[in-house]
């Protein structure tokens, strides 16, 4: 599909968010590469190379991915969720995660 098409950064894309749950990591880095070679702004595809670069144990990479997202769009939900996951203790702005409450009478 992708070589039936490959002036368009959406198709690389999606080929990339397959590769990456099926596990092909290194087929994965090269399908969003060429997504964000197409469509440089394309911040759908740069935070799935970050989740790609941190599969294929390149965190420092996969965070410098993450900060050009947020350099552009500092609440893109994406990238504050896969930075807040790398950050011990730290929730992403704007989050409504729930904090640890004791139970309710009559709740387990």
């Amino acid at each position: 599909m992708a070589s039936e098409h490959p002036r368009y950064p959406d198709v690389h894309y999606l080929l990339g968010c397959v590769e990456l749950e099926l596990g092909c990591t290194a087929d994965a880095l090269e399908s969003l590469a060429q997504a964000l070679e197409l469509h440089p702004d394309f911040h759908a595809a740069r935070v799935e190379l970050a989740r790609a670069l941190d599969a294929a144990g390149q965190l420092a990479m996969a965070q410098e991915q993450i900060q050009a997202v947020l350099l552009k769009d500092p609440s893109n939900p994406a990238a504050l969720r896969l930075q807040a996951r790398w950050t011990p203790g730290r929730r992403p702005q704007g989050s409504q995660m729930p904090l640890d409450r004791e139970p309710e009478r009559g709740e387990r």
